[in-house]
């Protein structure tokens, strides 16, 4: 947080600013303690010249010699190569704190007002404001308390004229209200922008380590793994697994001589991944017919996901071989688990799935969704259960294309879905189901010519700690689902005891 004089209010950060600007920073402040104090010394020149032989002159030749002391001090702690915010901020306010009242000592030797003292203590003002780097409240506010002096003493002490005094004080205002928002502005900006590069620094570095642990995983994982440019399809590296399963006679020992559609069997099933990604930045897990570069077939389960290598956009694909052995078994399991007609889990498979998530969840407690198309009987009684099953199907579609990786969904009923959210906050349940809610209620369902409007009414409910199954879980979603129907369809309704949860 940046307060208004464009300080950041939190003193750590401030002197974490400081040390990071310690260059830019101690730059100018060289300048002005050496530059200012010695200016100041030489002053004394004009000091001779009207004080010469008086006490007053020896009085403020001491206060000059202090001021370019406190300057030669603020010289010497800006030329450390070690960061020293502190010291460097009470060096700055001993410097300008005592010049002013150095500035005030000559004003009283001298004896009398004029205009020209007014403006010069306007000016120095000014220039402050300008170019010294305002490190502190302190040097905000030291610098109308320097001009409140100046106007006292030509007031009560040397009594100007009330037109002298009038002209000084709209100086003043103007000098004040121009220069303190331009320092404020200044510090803010320069802060902002010393934020933005502190971001940008830490993104760049959480993306060298992701590639680097993306590099080394790449190369000892078992799963053959293909990494390719996503614009124009050339194989940049194979994994040893990879290299073992496409390539085993070495047709391709340099990166970038395979085109990643040179291993489809079927040109268009690459295209098509290709298509997914683009669209979504994921595509599979899906079966697919591929070859070897030696033109041999092969079927795999293939997984592609969109990704940054080297700064440019890359396409990560993971292939299972699958034999016919595993082939036969993995039908099977589909064929128990899988509803035939939406491709999602049906009822046994997704209770299965989603109880063997909850027990190996370690880091948080997922959130239920139910969700019930509503009048779908109406569909059937009007345009037959053929146009009701393509409905049931694209509502599936459209809802899984919804979904995270990781999310897990089944049609459990004739019209009744189920989506289980992975350590999932309530509020993050909740916009999910918004989402599908209003991608199925704002564009309705075409199906052989037939314009199909659908709504879903959705009930929410979080797994509470110590539920080991979701039989609880699903009881408070379906009341709250039947309650959203009650309400008036298209809504999601949360669980009464979902708002205790994480």
């Amino acid at each position: 947080p940046i307060g208004r004089l464009g300080l950041f209010l939190r003193i750590d950060d401030e002197n974490a600013y400081v040390h990071s600007m310690w260059p830019e920073i101690t730059a100018r402040l060289r300048l002005l303690g050496l530059g200012g104090g010695g200016v100041f010394v030489l002053a004394s020149i004009v000091d001779w010249t009207k004080l010469h032989g008086t006490a007053a002159f020896w009085g403020v030749l001491a206060a000059r010699l202090v001021v370019l002391a406190l300057g030669l001090n603020l010289w010497r702690i800006a030329r450390h190569d070690t960061p020293r915010p502190a010291a460097l901020r009470n060096a700055l306010i001993a410097f300008e704190l005592c010049g002013i009242v150095a500035f005030r000592m000559v004003n009283l030797a001298y004896g009398d007002y004029s205009p020209n003292m007014g403006m010069s203590g306007l000016l120095m003002v000014l220039a402050i404001y300008a170019y010294v780097p305002l490190l502190s409240p302190v040097n905000f506010w030291l610098l109308p308390a320097a001009t409140a002096s100046l106007f006292v003493l030509s007031a009560g002490w040397f009594g100007a004229s009330l037109r002298d005094l009038s002209a000084l004080l709209v100086m003043a205002v103007f000098v004040h209200l121009l220069g303190w928002s331009a320092a404020a502005r200044s510090a803010r900006n320069g802060r902002l922008a010393w934020l933005d590069r502190r971001r940008l620094e830490h993104e760049i570095d959480e993306r060298r380590v992701v590639e680097s642990n993306l590099r080394h995983l790449f190369e000892v994982c078992p799963v053959p793994l293909v990494l390719s440019q996503q614009h124009t399809g050339l194989a940049l590296r194979f994994n040893r697994a990879a290299k073992e399963l496409l390539d085993p006679q070495n047709r391709y020992p340099e990166p970038g001589l395979a085109h990643a559609l040179h291993f489809y069997a079927n040109l268009q099933d690459g295209k098509l991944v290709a298509k997914s990604l683009r669209e979504r930045g994921v595509a599979g897990p899906i079966d697919l017919r591929m070859k070897t570069a030696e033109g041999i077939g092969i079927q795999v389960m293939l997984d592609a996901r969109l990704l940054r290598y080297d700064g440019k956009p890359a396409v990560l694909t993971s292939l299972v071989e699958i034999t016919e052995r595993k082939q036969r078994e993995h039908d099977l399991t589909r064929m128990t688990q899988t509803d035939m007609l939406t491709g999602t889990y049906n009822r046994r498979g997704f209770f299965e799935r989603a109880e063997s998530m909850l027990r190996e969840s370690r880091h948080g407690l997922p959130c239920l969704l139910l969700i019930d198309a509503d009048h779908f009987k109406r569909v059937n009684d009007t345009h037959g259960h053929q146009v009701g099953d393509v409905v049931l199907l694209q509502l599936a579609n459209r809802m899984s294309s919804m979904l995270r990786e990781g999310d897990l969904m089944g049609r459990i009923g004739g019209e009744e879905f189920a989506i289980l959210l992975p350590q999932s906050s309530v509020q993050a349940a909740i916009a999910m189901a918004e989402r599908i809610r209003e991608a199925v209620a704002r564009h309705a369902l075409r199906i052989q010519g037939l314009r199909v409007p659908m709504t879903l009414s959705i009930g929410v409910a979080a797994v509470l700690p110590g539920e080991g199954t979701l039989s609880a879980a699903l009881g408070r979603a379906d009341t709250a689902m039947y309650s959203a129907k009650q309400g008036g369809r298209n809504r999601v309704q949360i669980a009464s005891t979902s708002t205790s949860a994480p």
